[in-house]
């Protein structure tokens, strides 16, 4: 029998190590966060209502930071709400409040959110279509609505972070902003002209978020 080379063996064992790498990196890239934000809603003669979704996929967040952009001239805020059936901080019944939609600057609305529960803290948020919040609007002009989505918060401020508190406000490949979609129907009135909220800390909050910086 021929003996292998030692040349031979090289090319086998440097084949060996490039078919790993090859297999190893679709794993990589599956265990890697993408997140995948957009808008979806509708106006009426009078109003407008926007829904705020995110797709969470392969992997789960802990926290988000949103802003939503309209022009003034044409939509005034009723009010902005956040999803708190899903993004809380707390236990079971016990839940504690954090901080409202700002909408104090005409042209945009910030929502942020989290959630943080004791019993599985690093559990985070995952999945399709997971609601991040609504916001109301009553239509000033007759022109038709037009919104966009970008990161809440600039700055030191943490917006989206991964459970494995990864941070991926920079990450234009895996935190990605979509459209605003709006059709035209009977837009959802039921926010009531309750005024927009103050958008000012209402307790125990988000501060686990900035302590990731």
């Amino acid at each position: 029998m021929r003996p292998i080379s030692n040349v031979t063996c090289s090319r086998f064992y440097s084949l060996a190590i490039l078919v790993m790498i090859l297999l190893a990196m679709p794993a990589a890239e599956a265990l890697s966060e993408t997140v995948d934000i957009y808008g979806e809603g509708d106006y009426s003669e009078k109003t407008a209502t926007v829904s705020i979704y995110a797709d969470i996929k392969s992997g789960s967040i802990v926290s988000y930071g949103i802003k939503l952009t309209y022009n003034p001239n044409d939509l005034t805020v009723v009010r902005a709400e956040k999803n708190e059936a899903i993004w809380y901080f707390g236990q079971g019944s016990t839940k504690h409040a954090y901080i409202d939609p700002v909408t104090t600057t005409p042209g945009e609305v910030v929502i942020v959110g989290g959630k943080l529960d004791p019993a599985s803290p690093t559990a985070g948020v995952g999945g399709e279509k997971i609601l991040l919040g609504k916001v109301y609007f009553n239509r000033t002009s007759n022109t038709i609505p037009v919104l966009s989505l970008s990161i809440g918060k600039t700055g030191a401020y943490k917006n989206f972070v991964t459970a494995g508190e990864v941070i991926l406000d920079d990450d234009s490949q895996a935190l990605r902003f979509g459209a605003v979609t709006l059709t035209a129907g009977s837009s959802d009135e039921s926010g009531g002209n309750t005024g927009s909220d103050s958008g000012k800390d209402s307790g125990s909050g988000i501060c686990f978020i900035e302590s990731l910086r």
